[in-house]
């Protein structure tokens, strides 16, 4: 069949279908914690990579919450704690386990089964991840599996997963296990104490705290089948399992609903855990997912850039701006995005100035609320800033490079141990000092795109000008004119050189524009204008100082060839 086979609107919605789907076809082990990554799934409160609901050797797993951050004994530095795995479902046909084997010795009877056929599909726009696997036993029974899992945008606690069965050849006996497994950790390192689990008739719980920052979290869930289904306690993975035969032709439907709260969000998360169970029961997989489906609707009216002509960037744009909403906070402002967004490990979920420089601009023109939450944690963190700078020496605040959830220097000093044990000195923390201004930079943009006087004034005012003030205590006068020594600029592979053109042309920028803001603040809010001047020190001769640095601040320039130089001897 061709295009012109197909009615006019019917390609049409085709092709529109395919630009919001990324597809994996076929599998290829190799390409395992790829694809984890790409297709996960969340919804601002956490993030849930893509891994196989019955595992497979060498991956990933990992669900990462919003704040959760552990700093365990081995480590240098906290990380996101990786929750719990609700994703567990473990399912054998007529005694052989499903797992990802592609290659056999018999095709026909395999002896330990075999994938006949294998699609995995992101739906950006519903954002549902869907997997499709054709599974024989080694009976030669065949049946079709179809995996469904979406993290619910409308009720962000509530986590929903649907199994169809399809007998394809035969008359299978299957068996279906749905677990919630804590046996979980960080590439080996340990987070979770005091775990505690229950199992019912209708329902399994976890519950663990954090080993050294006492976060609790809390999960419940409830296997939904045609069958009767039974609970089996254990002390880190109870389970509800249930068996059905199904003759050729026939089709098994089986949902699992998980809750999730931490003592971030209630005192008693496995309580509301239980309580939000329930209701989501009530709803059922699929009112839950109409109501997230419509959440997402609202998402995509908002945020939806249309291009026409060019697929491959069309499909692009959609899947960052995917990635992007999943890992934003909607109801938290004391939260922000890592650099790995909620999608692995990766740089330990720790707050970058790839947020402020690049994550905010599109939330800032689409979903400005949200860009607000991610600067309310810049602002709740002032204190670990002003910490920095007095421990530095320096005066105001100075942000740090890598940040979590407290506000603290958590940048390592060095890298893990490379091939031949030694390890690499890491410098960002001490000298990368121009993420301060990336934040005020990001406070102003804010402003000017959304006319939110009274985040300004009330906060982004308060950041914008104490950061000036660091800056001010910053700068090296020397050789008539003001410098910067020791400093990494956005080119890391250069590291404490002097004078980076970017780092000393923005914190002209920055000394402007606290000055500018000052002016502002005491036209229209001379409140706020006389609280921030106390309580910052923002004297006459302080205020003289940040014109006189405008004025001399050095910046590196090649008048020969007349144009900027990354710095000073980068030829």
């Amino acid at each position: 069949m061709n295009n012109h086979d197909l009615p006019e609107l019917g390609w049409k919605k085709i092709v529109s279908q395919r630009l919001w789907q990324i597809t994996e076809y076929p599998f290829h082990s190799e390409k395992l914690l790829y694809y984890e990554t790409i297709f996960t799934i969340g919804n601002g409160y956490l993030g849930t990579r893509a891994s196989f609901e019955e595992g497979f050797s060498g991956d990933s797993p990992a669900t990462l919450v919003h704040g959760i951050f552990d700093h365990a004994p081995t480590m240098q530095v906290p990380e996101l704690a990786n929750a719990p795995n609700w994703l567990d479902i473990r399912i054998s046909v007529d005694g052989t386990p499903l797992y990802m084997r592609t290659q056999t010795t018999d095709m026909l009877k395999p002896p330990h089964g075999v994938v006949l056929g294998y699609r995995r599909t992101l739906h950006l726009r519903r954002a549902l991840l869907r997997r499709e696997v054709l599974f024989r036993a080694a009976s030669g029974a065949t049946v079709r599996l179809v995996f469904e899992r979406f993290a619910s945008l409308a009720n962000i606690h509530v986590l929903c997963q649907r199994v169809r069965v399809i007998a394809v050849d035969g008359s299978p006996m299957v068996e279906i296990e749905s677990g919630l497994d804590a046996d979980v950790s960080n590439n080996g390192v340990r987070h979770w104490g005091n775990i505690e689990t229950s199992a019912s008739n209708s329902r399994i719980t976890v519950s663990a705290e954090t080993l050294q920052s006492k976060y609790r979290l809390a999960m419940a869930s409830m296997f939904r089948s045609p069958t009767s289904v039974r609970s089996q306690s254990h002390p880190l993975r109870p389970t509800q399992s249930t068996t059905i035969r199904l003759e050729r032709d026939q089709e098994a439907v089986f949902d699992k609903l998980t809750t999730i709260y931490t003592s971030r969000d209630v005192q008693d998360p496995l309580s509301a855990a239980l309580s939000a169970l329930d209701s989501a029961a009530e709803q059922g997989y699929d009112a839950l997912f109409e109501a997230h489906e419509a959440a997402w609707a609202d998402y995509w009216r908002d945020t939806g850039i249309q291009i026409d002509g060019d697929e491959k960037s069309q499909i692009a744009l959609r899947f960052t701006s995917y990635h992007i909403l999943i890992a934003a906070p909607r109801h938290d402002d004391d939260v922000s995005i890592g650099a790995k967004t909620l999608s692995g490990f990766g740089y330990k979920g720790h707050v970058f100035w790839d947020t402020e420089l690049f994550i905010l601009p599109p939330l800032t023109l689409t979903q400005p609320a949200i860009a607000r939450n991610l600067l309310m944690y810049r602002y709740r963190r002032l204190p670990g800033a002003r910490q920095k700078a007095r421990a530095a020496g320096y005066e105001g605040a100075m942000f740090p490079w890598e940040s979590t959830d407290t506000g603290e220097e958590t940048t390592p000093q060095w890298s893990d141990p490379q091939a031949d044990g030694t390890r690499i000195r890491i410098w960002t923390g001490d000298s990368e000092q121009h993420i301060s201004t990336d934040i005020a930079y990001a406070i102003m943009q804010y402003w000017r795109w959304t006319g939110d006087d009274d985040f300004l004034k009330s906060y982004g005012a308060e950041i914008v000008l104490d950061t000036a003030v660091f800056w001010g205590s910053r700068v090296e006068e020397k050789n008539g004119r003001y410098e910067l020594t020791q400093q990494i600029g956005p080119d890391e592979y250069h590291e404490n050189i002097d004078n980076s053109a970017f780092t000393n042309r923005m914190v002209v920028w920055h000394l402007q524009t606290a000055l500018n803001l000052l002016d502002w603040l005491r036209s229209y809010a001379p409140a706020d204008a006389q609280r921030l001047t106390e309580m910052l020190g923002l004297t006459p001769d302080r205020l003289a100082k940040w014109s006189d640095i405008i004025a001399r601040m050095y910046v590196p320039f090649d008048h020969e060839k007349q144009r900027h130089i990354q710095f000073d001897g980068f030829f």
